[in-house]
């Protein structure tokens, strides 16, 4: 089983059913959405002190690859939260799209 086969599956295991709506289009997609920590904290499994997680930012990583558009705002709905994608990216292997990693914001 290859790198990207096996990141969609844990992406569909560990992640939650998201919409990406941009320029009038809706995609469906499974993500994963966490808070970012402040600062230039390294993301990891040790233990988290109080106050490095605000809430202001969120991680991203998931499919959906259609719907960042980056000449158009962009919506996620997931969770019954609504975000916008401050920044993203596409990882991809040998012309294949492996994951979308972006940069959320909560809508206010």
């Amino acid at each position: 089983m290859g790198f990207s086969r096996r990141t969609a599956r844990m992406i569909e295991r560990l992640g939650q059913e998201a919409e990406i709506i941009s320029g009038g289009e809706t995609v469906k997609a499974m993500a994963v959405i966490q808070p970012m920590l402040s600062g230039r904290r390294r993301q990891g499994p040790e233990f988290i002190p109080a106050g490095a997680v605000d809430e202001s930012q969120f991680l991203y990583i998931g499919t959906g690859e259609r719907g960042f558009d980056k000449d158009r705002v962009t919506i996620i709905r997931a969770g019954g939260e609504s975000y916008y994608a401050e920044w993203s990216e596409t990882f991809g292997i040998k012309n294949e799209t492996v994951y979308v990693r972006a940069v959320l914001r909560r809508c206010t």
